[in-house]
């Protein structure tokens, strides 16, 4: 991928120093899941801040806390931080989430995660890209357990993953303690299966809600109305 800047329409991501760089599943996650404003924010493996950059959009008064245990993913969200205009909100560590639920004080009423996907498979050869793409460093179990223990009481998970990915990742959750609110399943375009599972996940039972997404219709880079709908405060294009 491009190390090029992506440009927004509130805000610049630059990309050089993450090892992932901007994607669709990013601005899908951040466009989508549920946000409660006024209370803290939690982007759980930050990258290059994209996720908080665009939580920070989203509200008014919310303070949103990064974290990443990569050193260049964290000095890159600290650089995009700062050159957004929501720098007084926004705050980043270089930290493991093992770590940060030990020394930190809040609790959230939003965390979201674009987490590492590959369950298994060859690694990486470059080590910051493995960590940010393989699952090894951050296993569902313990992703869970810090969510649980992090969320406030009313709070809201939100997490995109693979289809196969998110049935593993259901099953952990719910012997766990979280209980899933809603779901979009995303396909690519009408011939293609749901390759994609954007959820959302709290304390409390609840009947789940599920919608679906396709991406494009009618040939590559004609988006769907909805797609648009939900992308368009950002993207440039919309």
């Amino acid at each position: 991928m491009s190390n090029k800047s992506f440009k927004f329409k509130q805000f610049e991501v630059c990309q050089n120093l993450a090892a992932m760089k901007v994607g669709t599943d990013g601005v899908l996650l951040g466009a989508w899941a549920p946000v409660i404003d006024g209370g803290y924010c939690l982007d759980i493996g930050a990258g290059t801040g994209l996720l908080s950059l665009m939580l920070a959009q989203r509200t008014e008064s919310a303070k949103i806390i990064a974290i990443d245990i990569d050193e260049g993913a964290f000095k890159q969200s600290s650089i995009n931080f700062i050159n957004s205009k929501w720098s007084d909100r926004l705050q980043c560590y270089h930290t493991s989430l093992n770590e940060f639920v030990e020394f930190t004080e809040h609790k959230f009423d939003t965390i979201v995660c674009n987490p590492p996907f590959f369950q298994n498979g060859n690694v990486a050869p470059d080590k910051q890209r493995a960590i940010a793409r393989h699952s090894y460093s951050l296993p569902f179990a313990e992703l869970i357990d810090a969510v649980t223990r992090l969320l406030s009481t009313h709070g809201l998970f939100s997490l995109i993953l693979p289809k196969d990915g998110y049935e593993m990742f259901c099953e952990i959750a719910k012997l766990n303690g979280l209980y899933e609110q809603k779901r979009i399943e995303i396909r690519p375009n009408f011939a293609k299966v749901v390759h994609r599972v954007i959820s959302c996940w709290a304390l409390c039972s609840n009947q789940t809600e599920v919608e679906e997404l396709i991406i494009e219709v009618d040939g590559r880079h004609n988006y769907s109305q909805k797609y648009k709908k939900l992308t368009k405060e950002f993207y440039l294009k919309f």
